[in-house]
């Protein structure tokens, strides 16, 4: 079962195809352009994010590394002294703010591109969807305006943000069109709907058996429904997402502008197979995307001595990082594995029900003490808290098997961890990065029906973590939500949401605590910490300027703006030419 859901997880880093690499590097592209030798950027305010969190007013960066940081005049005179340097590019950035470059804690790169085809279903606040009728609405609208029959598919319904409070049934599809296929996939990713044609396409009618781990809902009479559940949903991703290379290349250049137009200077596929381990390799090796690309690949992408190997010597711009294990499914889809029972009974299933562990926990303990024996990181997905529990303690059988100080195993999402997990965490070395974003997008359905107002407000506990000394990072899991790093600092900080609600302000980090969890804190969790993460002498010059400082306190986050994106000292992102 964990295998077919990997494949599922690994489908949202997108429609991946290598040969469309291949051709686009050579076709398309030229190799990575060198930045310019020296550059300094003056009279502005530079967030340094080292471990004091100072202020600086400049810095020097002489190619692709962090020359020097301190005043404009410490700036001036240092370039006034050195003619021999050669010629200097000079930003006068007048009061804007200089921040280190956004490290993607967490993400599906490029699943966001997908859009660029698929339809749009997603709810309030993301989207503009509120009934299944409107989804209809939608795909007629999609289907009158196709050029060529195939498969209708949709992104990111979401049956608990929509009046409707349900899925949509297979006669809903059908009555759109009973001819044309139709699948749209949950904006959990672990589930969907598909109409009677789709169905019908794929050979599977009521007597079908699931593939492990999946499931064909039927009702009581044992007609399908039309949802599919967790491995079962993979067939239908592949048969309705067959783009063609030229389609693909689309899909890929849209999410990597759609993250620099972010400042985000380090993307991740946060659960990568064998083809997308292959194709980003080359898409960044020939700068197709040319942020820098970390990959995790899912537990048997590759064998452990493959793994060890590739990342044995990470380059700068692409690097195979932990292994993902993926321990439970999500809160919102009602697959996340909890101590107490969800606050509101899930329909069709008793009182007592709490989830379920995608993995037995004598399976992830062998998995994590095989990994440990050779020092290969991991990260493991984890919601629930009955899944940290499993979680922890396969960590810990692995320490006590194979001993290992700086393993930073980081523990993805960690969304209801407690309090004595987190002591836990320190203890062991476990490093969270927390889904900040679900207070925003999610927090009224947890207080509401999943959760419950007291378990609600302990959710994603950043500040616990911080008080605790634990180092963390916060993230998107883009597909899931839109990139936008300035929703993710506010949502981090307010910790209010959709309708206003606040959501645990015990928990809530300060803006200069909420930058560094988006940065120095994915790059601890990355081993890039002594390149990334900050802006300090020596470093990698990924830099974004933003249009005022964020972490003033008269300054509205959400209104913050990136002007200009650089990757190793080069600009890949100016506002004004967008």
């Amino acid at each position: 079962m964990g295998n077919e859901l990997n494949r599922v997880f690994a489908w949202l880093a997108g429609v991946f195809v290598v040969f469309l690499i291949v051709a686009a590097a050579f076709v398309l592209t030229a190799k990575r352009d060198d930045p310019p030798l020296l550059q300094a950027f003056i009279n502005g305010v530079v967030l340094t994010v080292d471990k004091d969190d100072s202020k600086q007013e400049a810095l020097l960066i002489e190619q692709d590394s962090i020359l020097a940081v301190g005043t404009t005049q410490e700036i001036v005179d240092l370039i006034q002294q050195h003619p021999d340097r050669g010629e200097v590019i000079v930003h006068d950035l007048a009061g804007k703010a200089v921040v280190p470059g956004f490290i993607d804690a967490h993400s599906h790169f490029p699943g966001s591109g997908v859009y660029e085809f698929a339809l749009d279903l997603n709810a309030p606040p993301i989207g503009a969807i509120k009934n299944i009728q409107q989804i209809q609405e939608q795909l007629r609208s999609r289907i009158q305006s196709m050029e060529e029959v195939g498969w209708v598919f949709g992104l990111g319904y979401d049956d608990s943000q929509m009046s409707d409070n349900r899925h949509p049934f297979r006669q809903e599809l059908d009555a759109v069109s009973s001819s044309i296929p139709i699948f749209l996939l949950h904006i959990s990713g672990h589930m969907g709907v598909a109409n009677s044609k789709a169905f019908e396409m794929l050979g599977i009618d009521s007597s079908t058996v699931a593939p492990e781990g999946g499931e064909y809902q039927k009702t009581d009479d044992g007609q399908l429904t039309g949802l599919i559940l967790e491995t079962a949903v993979f067939d239908f991703l592949n048969a309705s997402t067959d783009y063609s290379i030229t389609d693909t290349l689309r899909i890929v250049r849209r999410a990597s502008a759609e993250y620099l137009q972010q400042g985000v200077t380090s993307v991740q596929n946060g659960a990568a197979d064998q083809r997308y381990i292959t194709g980003l390799n080359l898409a960044s090796r020939f700068d197709v995307v040319p942020q820098r690309v970390v990959v995790w690949p899912v537990h048997e992408a590759l064998p452990i001595n493959e793994v060890v190997e590739a990342r044995r010597d990470p380059g700068d711009y692409y690097q195979i990082g932990a292994v993902k294990i993926i321990a439970d499914g999500s809160i919102q889809g009602y697959t996340g594995y909890l101590r107490e029972p969800y606050h509101k009974p899930v329909p069709g299933k008793p009182k007592s029900y709490r989830g379920k562990a995608v993995i037995e926990s004598s399976q992830l303990v062998d998995l994590v003490s095989e990994y440990f024996a050779v020092k290969q990181p991991l990260a493991i997905h984890g919601n629930g808290d009955a899944s940290i529990d499993e979680i922890l303690h396969a960590v810990e059988v692995g320490l006590d098997r194979h001993p290992w100080e700086d393993h930073r195993t980081v523990l993805i999402h960690a969304q209801m961890a407690q309090a004595d997990q987190l002591e836990k965490m320190r203890d062991l070395g476990v490093t969270p990065s927390f889904f900040s974003a679900h207070t925003y997008y999610w927090g009224d359905r947890h207080w509401q029906t999943f959760m419950g107002p007291q378990r609600a407000r302990r959710m994603s506990p950043a500040n616990s973590a911080r008080r605790l000394g634990i180092p963390f990072s916060i993230h998107l899991d883009t597909p899931v939500v839109p990139m936008n790093s300035m929703r993710l600092m506010w949502t981090a900080v307010e910790r209010k949401s959709a309708q206003g609600r606040s959501i645990g302000r015990a928990e809530r980090l300060t803006r200069e605590q909420a930058l560094r969890a988006m940065t120095m804190g994915p790059a601890f969790q990355i081993f890039k910490d002594e390149s990334l993460g900050s802006i300090e002498v020596g470093k990698k010059a990924d830099l974004v300027i933003l249009d005022q400082d964020p972490t003033n306190r008269s300054n509205q986050i959400l209104e913050t703006q990136v002007l200009e994106t650089f990757v190793g000292g080069l600009s890949v992102f100016r506002k004004n030419e967008e």
